[in-house]
């Protein structure tokens, strides 16, 4: 018997064994700093201390006013979604091509493919 010291190891330990995967090792440093650089996790959270929704369903609607709603979402099970989608398991290549077409290509992919794509990208939000 092999010794777990948690719950997600031994989970891991089986999908390895049952599926017949083969993973990869990141042999190149290069990706391996990329893709550490793409782990996120933690508690995500916007907050507003006070808004008010102003359209024609609430009292006090004022019609000369910009139409408002509000929207609360909770989102439950992410992890145990995440870990249900298809994750990279090998096969790993830099893409030598024009970045451009790269882009364009996007919207042709499907999320049944077997092949995808990681992006690292930039972006401000004023």
């Amino acid at each position: 018997m092999i010794p777990f010291k948690s719950a997600p190891g031994y989970s891991f330990y089986s999908m390895l064994k049952f599926t017949s995967i083969r993973l990869n090792l990141l042999s190149d440093y290069k990706s391996k700093l990329f893709f550490e650089r793409g782990t996120r996790g933690g508690l995500t959270k916007f907050s507003k201390l006070y808004a008010k929704a102003n359209n024609p369903k609430t009292p006090g609607y004022k019609s000369d006013e910009p139409n408002t709603w509000l929207v609360y979402q909770d989102a439950n099970n992410l992890y145990g979604w995440i870990m249900s989608q298809n994750i990279p398991y090998g096969g790993f290549s830099w893409y030598a091509g024009n970045p451009d077409v790269a882009l364009a290509q996007l919207e042709y992919m499907e999320e049944a493919d077997d092949a995808g794509r990681v992006y690292e990208v930039d972006i401000s939000c004023p």
